[in-house]
Parts: structure tokens; C-alpha cells; sequence
């Protein structure tokens, strides 16, 4: 009747173990505890690795979708600030190199004009110093593009043999006379922008040809990296200098001359380019004589 309580036994036999239906419940509760758990885990997990893609796709100049403006309220309005920037970012690159582009387009031809009129010059001696001008404006001139395009991250990702490449690299300057080697390498296979990471090479090898006599190229295989060493024989750099190599326009040659000196962008490439991959370039002195040059690519 309403508002009396019904009582009830449930019948036990003394001879059934209780503990293992008591550790077969609490097991069953846990599995279906730690399937929840894991579900929801996933659920918050994948967007935020999503997020972490994008940002290193994002990093190293690949082109990467823009991020699903979905999810609970914080990652949402992380995704929109993350599109909102790298659609900046990018919109900002593409104006760079196209002005970069006019620039250079625009500063050949009067350059071009003023070498044909600087010929005209009578003066012999004057003629040859406009000359010489003149050529290192217009060498200084590719560098710089050249340096915006291998900054710009443009060309295309491609699977390469790490070892084939190295050989051709090391086949041209042998063919040219310089003292360029290169030590077994075992196979390995990068995913890389083969004439982005070529020209970074070719870039350490003349630094070390110019100051060091010569390059002996090696690799040494780490944890998910991959090495490239260039070792010289040269008399090594200061501390300070160690500190200033990699910027644009520091020369190690202490005169002016572009014959001697270069442009002090071929390091500052390099380094670019080994950003732009995910990857470093540390330059240190060895303890037997000359500087290393360590190239680090993630494979």
C-alpha cells in the first residue's frame, strides 16, 4: 500500500564465491570507464593534432588547408586565429616576392644600359672600375633574388636519394679541380626540395673550399634526422665570428673584394633553407683544426 516500504532477501548460497562476481563487475566497469575515457581523449586529442600539423606544415612553407573552424568553443577560436594568420602570413609572402620579382626584373635592364654606356668610357681605368661596379651590383642583385626565392619555399617537395645527390654535388667540383669528398655513404631516402637543399650544399662547400682549402662531406643518421657534415682543414673562426656567420652580408674575408669575400649570402642561404625544411645548420670549430658545417634534415 502506499506508503509502506517492501522489503526483500536476496538469497545468497554460501557456497558461491562473491569476490568473483564483485572482480568481474569492477572489471567490467573499468573496461567500459577507460573505452569512455579513450573516446573523449580522441575527441579533444584530433583537432589539437591537427593544429600541430598545420603549424609545421605552416613552418616549413608547405602549402596546408585551412584548419575546420570546429569543435568545443577554445580550440574553435584557436582554429579561426590560426587561419586568420596564416592567411595573412601568406597573402604577405606572395606580396614580398612579387615585388622582389619587379625589383629584380626592373633593376636588370639599367644596369644592363649603364654597363654598354660605361664601355663608351674613355678613360681606361675608370672604364674598368664602373665595370667592376657594375658587375658586383648585378651579382649582388641575383644573390638577393635568389636568396628571396630559396627563402619563398616555392618548389615542390620530392622523395630523393640523399647519397645520389651528394655524389653529383661532389662529382662537379672534382670535375672542376677542387678538393671536394665525400665519404661512404649508407642509402637513405629524404623527402626534400632537391635544388633548395643542393644549392644549401654547394653553398657550405664554397664557404669551405674559400677559407679552408678544401670539403669532405660526410653523413651520420640520428634519431628521425639526418646529418650532413662538411669538414675543412681551414684555421677555423673566432667566437664572435661563430655568432655573426649566418646572417646576411657577414663576410669572413676582411677586404671588400667579391672575388675574395663573395657576397656573405651564401651561409645565410643555407641556413634559410635548412628553416624552411624543419631542419639547422650549426657551425662549430674542430677540435683537430678547420670548422664543421652540420646540416640537419628531418627524414
Amino acid at each position: 500500500e502506499e506508503g509502506v516500504w517492501f522489503n526483500a532477501l536476496l538469497p545468497h548460497e554460501a557456497s558461491e564465491p562473491i569476490r568473483v562476481r564483485i572482480l568481474l563487475a569492477t572489471l567490467l566497469l573499468m573496461a567500459v570507464s577507460l573505452f569512455a575515457v579513450w573516446g573523449f581523449a580522441r575527441r579533444i586529442s584530433r583537432p589539437i593534432s591537427a593544429f600541430v600539423d598545420a603549424a609545421e606544415n605552416l613552418g616549413r612553407g608547405n602549402a596546408t588547408e585551412l584548419l575546420p573552424e570546429t569543435g568545443p568553443t577554445d580550440m574553435r577560436d584557436a582554429a579561426v586565429a590560426f587561419n586568420n594568420m596564416q592567411t595573412r602570413l601568406t597573402r604577405m609572402l606572395e606580396t614580398q616576392r612579387n615585388m622582389l620579382r619587379a625589383v629584380g626584373h626592373d633593376l636588370r635592364t639599367p644596369l644592363t644600359s649603364l654597363r654598354l654606356r660605361a664601355e663608351n668610357i674613355q678613360d681606361d681605368a675608370e672604364r674598368e672600375k664602373v665595370v667592376s661596379t657594375l658587375n658586383d651590383m648585378a651579382v649582388m642583385t641575383e644573390e638577393v633574388l635568389s636568396w628571396a626565392k630559396d627563402a619563398s619555399g616555392t618548389e615542390d617537395v620530392a622523395t630523393v636519394d640523399l647519397g645520389s645527390l651528394l655524389e653529383s654535388i661532389v662529382d662537379d667540383y672534382q670535375d672542376q679541380g677542387k678538393k671536394v669528398e665525400l665519404n661512404p655513404v649508407a642509402s637513405v631516402t629524404v623527402a626534400i626540395r632537391r635544388v633548395s637543399i643542393k644549392r644549401a650544399v654547394q653553398n657550405i662547400i664554397n664557404n669551405a673550399v674559400q677559407y679552408g682549402g678544401g670539403a669532405t662531406l660526410s653523413v651520420q643518421l640520428k634519431a628521425n634526422r639526418v646529418c650532413i657534415h662538411v669538414d675543412d682543414k681551414g684555421p677555423g673562426v673566432t667566437a664572435g665570428q661563430l655568432e655573426n656567420i649566418l646572417k646576411p652580408f657577414v663576410r669572413l674575408e676582411s677586404s671588400r673584394n667579391k672575388e675574395t669575400g663573395g657576397t656573405g649570402l651564401g651561409l645565410s642561404i643555407a641556413d634559410t633553407i635548412a628553416q624552411i625544411h624543419g631542419g639547422t645548420l650549426v657551425l662549430r670549430n674542430r677540435e683537430q683544426g678547420g670548422l664543421r658545417a652540420s646540416l640537419s634534415l628531418p627524414t
